[in-house]
C-alpha cells in the first residue's frame, strides 16, 4: 500500500516537463528510454487507430496492428467487425 501511496503521489519528470494534456498522441514519446542512437518517432495514433491489442513488424519493416473495438460493451460499435491494419512509412 506505501508503494501505490507513493507512485499516485508523484507524477513523472517527463509528465510534468509536458504542457498540455500528457496523454495526447503528440507527448506519447516523451516518456520512452530508447538507446543512443535510437529514435522513437509517434507514426500513428488515434482515431486512426484505437484499443490495439498485438504489434508485429515484419522483414519489410511494416507494422501490422490487431485492432479490437468490438470488445464487450463496445459489441457492435464497428459494424464490419474488428481489423488487422498493416502500417507502412511510405515517404521515407
Amino acid at each position: 500500500m506505501l508503494f501505490l501511496a507513493l507512485l499516485a503521489d508523484s507524477a513523472p519528470a517527463w509528465a510534468q516537463a509536458q504542457s498540455g494534456d500528457v496523454r495526447a498522441a503528440k507527448n506519447a514519446v516523451a516518456g520512452l528510454d530508447v538507446a543512443p542512437g535510437v529514435e522513437a518517432t509517434l507514426f500513428a495514433s488515434e482515431p486512426a487507430i484505437t484499443s490495439l491489442t498485438n504489434i508485429d513488424i515484419d522483414a519489410r519493416g511494416r507494422v501490422w496492428v490487431c485492432e479490437v473495438v468490438n470488445y464487450r460493451k463496445n459489441r457492435g460499435r464497428r459494424k464490419a467487425g474488428d481489423r488487422i491494419l498493416i502500417l507502412e512509412d511510405t515517404n521515407g
